[in-house]
């Protein structure tokens, strides 16, 4: 895919489409590490920490497996010391 140079401001850029940000999972605002190698340009996203967290939690709480590692404190009506 060829794309052209453009004039932005006072600089110049590459719009890029719609369909490679879409495969890259990049949204408006989304970010990319620049850098140069071997007379190439490189693009890579830059994965936020926490991006996709929502989702794997998610993964996670549907696994039939869930919880089944964790003792169940909640049970146990002598861990709290509630009043009635």
């Amino acid at each position: 895919m060829e794309l052209n140079v453009k004039k932005i401001g006072n600089s110049q850029g590459v719009i890029l489409p719609k369909i490679i940000l879409t495969q890259l999972n990049i949204e408006e605002g989304g970010k990319f590490t620049v850098s140069i190698s071997e007379g190439k340009l490189i693009l890579e996203p830059v994965i936020e920490i926490r991006e996709g967290w929502a989702k794997a939690c998610q993964r996670l709480a549907n696994h039939p497996d869930y919880g089944k590692e964790l003792p169940d404190f909640f049970d146990d009506d002598t861990l709290f010391d509630l009043p009635e």
